[in-house]
């Protein structure tokens, strides 16, 4: 069933859990100083590990930054006294896995530790990696095998989330991935009139408009056996949305001032920062042109909602402005401290702070001072 290292508990506490933890037929060894499970970490295959947090954070934050530097660990569960959520949220940051609340409520303690101790047992498998995306978070694994699986088909595929998430580089990884031999076309969608939208899909011939002085081809016809990034596809106008729905599903379009339709063969990838479905509701988007692009949807969480990503979104962007034969580091308290940020931008603001952080260290050592004021301020 495994072996559970229990850490910081008093003689009452102790009791309890060996009485709860005995009946279940389950291993464990008790510890009173977390000092010393580091050491005990080399001489015993733990496949879990209860950290009791009736010390001070700063104790358990210390022992989960040299746990972390292990080669070998189980994940750690902290047990608190209270479900406060904000020291849950510091918990969490800090590198544990799971939380339990005191008094042992039997059910739910078995139900968590033997959840944990399935997944420290199971085969590990390889974290997805995509050229210029960055994430061994849940969501982002989630999201990397949906690509793979989705890669090769021609159905429209939709980008769900907010701004600044990675939804365009995923777009330009998917169509590489598709081996389409045309080209990867983006078309903006938001700020335009319907005129304008219009032209910049379905293209327009000469003297179509006032300004048009000469015949344009537009972004279906640019991604000819290639693949149509639509960005903000919830700002299409009405009348645009109607006639995307025609060309996809007749796979033709028409110039604006044309009389013939020209076959168009391209996957389409829409992307949109609001829901589509609230927009449905609304009467600003055509229900048969949701579901065309919906079959097929990707999520992408925001930064705040996979915060554990940041470490190495932040290693990723170091790497890219490191001056050749050297790399930038960064403090562990200025990382630290990014970890608390709510990224309103999500990884473009992050990317933005540790480019600009770079330069005002000179590239060397990004400390706490080189980080924005926004993001100082929340510094203890």
């Amino acid at each position: 069933m495994g072996k559970i290292l229990i850490i910081g508990v008093n003689p009452p506490q102790q009791e309890l859990l060996e009485l709860l933890l005995a009946e279940h037929q389950l291993t464990f060894c008790i510890n009173s100083e977390a000092i010393d499970l580091l050491r005990r970490a080399q001489e015993a295959a733990f496949d879990l590990v209860l950290y009791n947090l009736d010390s001070a954070f700063a104790v358990f934050e210390s022992f989960m930054k040299s746990w972390a530097e292990l080669p070998s660990k189980p994940p750690v569960i902290a047990v608190l006294t209270e479900a406060d959520h904000q020291t849950v949220l510091k918990v969490v940051r800090a590198g544990a896995s799971e939380c339990l609340f005191w008094p042992v409520i039997v059910e739910p303690w078995l139900t968590t530790i033997q959840k944990m101790l399935a997944q420290a047992q199971a085969p590990v498998p390889c974290p997805l990696r995509f050229e210029n995306m960055v994430g061994s978070s849940r969501n982002m694994q989630e999201v990397f095998q949906t690509m793979l699986n989705v890669a090769s088909l021609t159905k429209p595929i939709l980008l769900s989330g907010e701004p600044g998430t990675g939804k365009q580089t995923a777009a330009e990884r998917l169509h590489s991935l598709s081996k389409r031999p045309g080209k990867f076309v983006v078309a903006h969608c938001s700020g335009l009139s319907t005129d304008e939208q219009e032209s910049l899909l379905f293209g327009h011939e000469s003297r179509a408009f006032p300004w048009a002085a000469r015949s344009w081809p537009g972004s279906f016809e640019q991604a000819h056996r290639g693949t149509l990034y639509l960005d903000e596809v919830d700002q299409l106008e009405l009348r645009v949305q109607q006639e995307l729905l025609r060309a996809v599903e007749g796979c033709s379009v028409r110039r604006l001032g044309a009389s013939l339709m020209r076959e168009v063969d391209i996957r389409l990838i829409a992307s949109a920062t609001r829901s589509l479905q609230h927009r449905v509701q609304e009467g600003l988007f055509r229900t048969d042109l949701f579901w065309l692009l919906s079959g097929i949807t990707i999520e992408f969480a925001p930064l705040r909602h996979r915060i554990e990503d940041v470490p190495e979104l932040v290693g990723y962007f170091l790497s890219n402005v490191s001056p050749p034969g050297r790399t930038v580091e960064i403090t562990h308290k200025a990382l630290d401290l990014l970890m608390t940020c709510s990224f309103p931008g999500n990884i473009q603001e992050l990317k933005n702070i540790v480019e600009r952080a770079a330069a005002l260290c000179q590239y060397k050592q990004i400390e706490v001072a080189h980080l924005p004021a926004h993001a100082r301020r929340l510094s203890p």
